[in-house]
């Protein structure tokens, strides 16, 4: 085996919350995540020759200061490996928009090496290296739907979120993981989060249960116009509800009917915003 195609999936946060501060300045989080079916394409070689080499269909993308880059170098440090791969990989989550696609790429990297290089390492401990190069790197490793706290490392399988119709949506503006936490830093009135709410009714499939509880702390302290607009439109074609992801600006929605989210999708793209129709996934990375 010389290489492997594989499938990176974005995740969207059904709630968020921040409920502390660690002494070397990270947040620590409380949040429901879920993979979804939207994916990079990320194909991995195994090279004899000591070097990382990573093509993006994304040219604003730099070749060596991005997660896939880090995962590969931080892969062979962890493992002492003598070896080299060559990533490639085919964007289609947006990039800047809270959706994990990054964090998503990194962690198809570590799977790849993994099976590449026969270590045989188990999904624990490929979390571990995964916690070194970014804070979702765990959860697109194992995937599905997870309670994740701590800075992100800290897992718990939930049940797997039923079959719904999502769509993504986002607008020109994108916001820096590091602006969002300032921005929540020096905000106030900072919204309750019912994540055992949000936690129940996905288990018991109940979506119009979710209808005000999909809040996240981000989205109301960085108060950004056009997710305010897109959650509006979102919600103005049925959408059970609508809320930003991440650090943002993307927005996911959950709509009942196939029919009514394929509308909202078309209007806004003819609004000229990204927007695709999407599902849940119970798998962060499979290969194919």
């Amino acid at each position: 085996m010389f290489y492997i195609s594989l499938k990176a999936r974005a995740k969207i946060n059904f709630c968020l919350d921040i409920i502390g501060v660690r002494a070397d300045g990270y947040h620590l989080i409380e949040s429901v995540m879920q993979s979804i079916e939207l994916h990079d394409t990320v194909k991995v070689r195994k090279l004899k020759e000591n070097k990382i080499s990573v093509i993006c269909s994304d040219k604003s993308i730099n070749e060596t200061d991005n997660i896939a880059y880090k995962a590969a170098k931080c892969f062979f440090e962890s493992t002492g490996i003598l070896g080299g791969t060559q990533i490639k990989i085919k964007k289609r989550i947006p990039s800047q928009a809270g959706l994990g696609g990054g964090s998503a790429d990194g962690a198809a990297v570590l799977v790849a090496l993994n099976k590449l290089f026969k270590v045989g390492l188990s999904e624990e401990a490929l979390c571990k290296i995964g916690e070194k190069i970014g804070a979702d790197v765990p959860f697109c490793i194992v995937g599905g739907t997870q309670l994740v706290r701590g800075i992100g490392e800290q897992l718990t399988a939930l049940d797997d979120c039923p079959k719904c119709h999502l769509v993504i949506a986002k607008g020109r503006e994108c916001v820096s993981t590091k602006e969002a936490y300032s921005r929540f830093d020096s905000a106030q009135n900072i919204p309750t989060v019912y994540l055992n709410k949000v936690i129940e009714a996905l288990s018991a499939g109940n979506f119009e249960a979710l209808k005000g509880k999909l809040i996240n702390v981000f989205e109301k302290t960085s108060k950004i116009p056009e997710v305010e607009h897109i959650i509006t439109t979102l919600k103005e074609f049925g959408a059970i509800d609508a809320a930003m992801t991440g650090s943002g600006s993307a927005v996911f929605s959950i709509f009942s009917d196939k029919k009514k989210a394929k509308k909202a999708a078309r209007a806004l793209s003819q609004k000229g915003f990204y927007a695709k129709l999407t599902s849940v996934s119970p798998l962060g990375i499979s290969i194919f």
